[in-house]
This record gives structure tokens, C-alpha cells and sequence, in this order.
């Protein structure tokens, strides 16, 4: 996926029209009208932008169970989709936004305001993509720098919550070498496994 609305090969032929109208320059003859077609040329490339694709629809709960109601999921027979997207089932989702107990509502420094719920599934969304961030606007319905600032905000609240939520009946070993995630590595990035009865936070494998 292209990081710049330019590629390599136009760059480099905006430089050479750029060293085309110094030398020009230099030579003191009258090339007013060549030069500044040269310099529309070499600059056009780099007044382009990629615009960000932002969804109409944020994340939620809600959101989520209608979308697997249309496809024919329910707790029965669970959305693999929903697995692949947040590394959890479906129905586990609101235990995991309560495991991590996070605030109602959240304002970063940036201005940007979530809900608990949609700072949870951001953060669940982001560390199981491997993907850029502008791939996940349209579907989170959120900018660049939002989805970022929800995945910070999130560390940070899961960071200061006792180290084993309420929801889980079986401690879980870490996993993760970084002390700030340590407690929630397992929640975070589906990678570990909790046993227990009804109610307890299982990560998808």
C-alpha cells in the first residue's frame, strides 16, 4: 500500500526538472516561461494528498452484534470474523472492556473523545493488524491520530488496574518482558489462555 500519493520514479523527475531550471538560471538568457513550466511540473507531485477514509460508524458492542446478526452469527454459532478482528469471541467482548477497566469516557491531550467501550476495541483492533493505520479508519470510523491516541489511553488505564481483574478465577503467567503490559498482555494481543467456568475471559486461538 503506497505511504505517498507520489511515487519514486515522479520524484525523481521533479529533481531533474528542478536541476534543469537552475541551470537555466545560471546560463542569464531570457527562459522565464520554460522555467516556470518546469516549476509547475517538478512541484505538482507534491501538492497531492492521501486522504484519510473515515467511516460514518464507530466501534461498539452494539455495532458489533448487529453486524454478526446480519451474518448469521450468534452465541452458538460464534462470528469468526469478530475472532479475527479483536481476538475474541463475540460475547467475551464485554467482560474484556470490564477486565481492563477502563474510565466511561476518556479525552486525550489531542482533543479526542471515547467511550471506554470504543478506546477498548481500538486498542484490541490495533495490536491484532499488522496493518497500517489508515487501512483501519474506515471501519473504526476514527482519524490516524485518534486510533493512535485510543490505543495509548487504553495502555495506560489497563496499566493502572490491579493486576488480576475480577472476571478472571485463574492467575496468568506473563508473557511480555515490558513491565507497563505485563499485567494485560494476554487480554491485549490474545495470546494466552485463562481456564476457568462461565464468565471468564478466553482468548481466541
Amino acid at each position: 500500500m503506497p505511504t505517498q500519493p507520489f511515487t519514486a520514479v515522479e520524484l525523481d523527475d521533479s529533481h531533474l526538472a528542478l536541476e534543469i531550471m537552475m541551470t537555466l538560471e545560471k546560463s542569464g538568457d531570457d527562459h522565464d516561461e520554460i522555467m516556470d513550466a518546469l516549476l509547475l511540473f517538478a512541484a505538482e507531485p507534491l501538492q497531492r494528498t492521501l486522504k484519510q477514509d473515515i467511516g460514518p460508524k464507530r466501534l461498539s458492542i452494539a455495532r458489533l452484534q448487529r453486524e454478526a446478526a446480519a451474518r448469521g452469527c450468534d452465541e452458538d454459532d460464534a462470528s469468526v470474523t469478530t475472532c479475527i478482528r479483536f481476538g475474541f469471541r463475540l460475547d467475551w467482548l464485554p467482560a474484556v472492556v470490564e477486565a481492563l477497566d477502563v474510565p466511561d469516557e476518556v479525552e486525550t491531550d489531542g482533543g479526542h473523545v471515547f467511550t471506554g467501550e470504543d478506546m477498548v476495541l481500538l486498542l484490541l483492533a490495533r495490536f491484532r493488524s499488522t496493518n497500517a493505520l489508515r487501512s483501519m479508519t474506515w471501519e473504526c470510523g476514527r482519524s490516524i491520530s485518534a486510533m493512535s491516541a485510543a490505543a495509548w489511553a487504553a495502555a495506560a488505564a489497563a496499566a493502572a488496574t490491579p493486576l488480576l481483574p475480577s472476571s478472571l478465577s485463574t492467575p496468568m503467567p506473563p508473557v511480555c518482558k515490558r513491565p507497563c503490559w505485563r499485567p494485560y498482555c494476554g487480554l491485549v494481543r490474545g495470546s494466552m489462555m485463562s481456564r476457568g467456568g462461565p464468565g471468564v475471559v478466553v482468548s481466541c486461538p
